[in-house]
């Protein structure tokens, strides 16, 4: 079909995506084991929104969170760097050394590639991801213009990027189409694939 992975948003054990995504990962299991020579491999992505109480849920401690990620998710078809599983982590205004110590005490040292989303804030981890957006974004979050191209603030994630000399690689970042409709801080913008 032309798709080999993908990503998957999780937003801590007690939140809907878990429930959803729990259900999504049997299908995947199922797809998998029926079609070994060409597998869906996924990575998890982790928002540190999972320690809030947002949509309801009962946040657990991060320790709780990775301990049922390495349970739950971390299967053969997760994405891994020489073994090693990789955990997306959307930082917000956590620090990496947190999530680092903790990482270290569920998975073993060193046994769980961090991505962190700022690379100036990534001291603690293996490696740094874009998250395409325009250069300016207000104070409410919501983007000032949505039709700028990102290259501004792609060309600073970069060189922060070469600045940290902690990270052992960095994952590009795009933005191949997406309908935002329902996001709040995106204007309610469908960009077109073409962009």
């Amino acid at each position: 079909y032309g798709i080999d992975g993908f990503i998957i948003n999780l937003n801590g054990k007690n939140s809907i995506e878990n429930i959803i995504g729990l259900s999504f990962l049997n299908e995947l299991e199922k797809y998998n084991s029926e079609n070994p020579e060409n597998p869906f491999i996924y990575m998890v992505s982790f928002a540190t929104q999972a320690q809030w109480t947002t949509e309801g849920k009962i946040p657990i401690s991060i320790e709780e969170d990775f301990d049922y990620l390495r349970k739950n998710w971390f299967c053969k078809y997760c994405l891994r760097r020489d073994g090693i599983p990789c955990l997306l982590i959307f930082a917000y205004d956590k620090v990496a050394l947190e999530y680092r110590c903790i990482a270290d005490k569920i998975f073993g040292k060193d046994g769980l590639d961090i991505i962190w989303s700022s690379p100036e804030n990534a001291e603690a981890t293996n490696a740094a991801y874009a998250w395409v957006r325009p250069y300016k974004i207000e104070n409410n979050d919501f983007w000032a213009d949505t039709d700028e191209a990102s290259d501004n603030y792609l060309d600073e994630h970069f060189i922060n990027c070469n600045r940290n000399k902690a990270l052992k690689y960095i994952i590009g970042g795009a933005w191949p189409g997406l309908n935002d409709t329902l996001v709040r801080w995106a204007w309610s913008k469908i960009f077109s694939m073409r962009n």
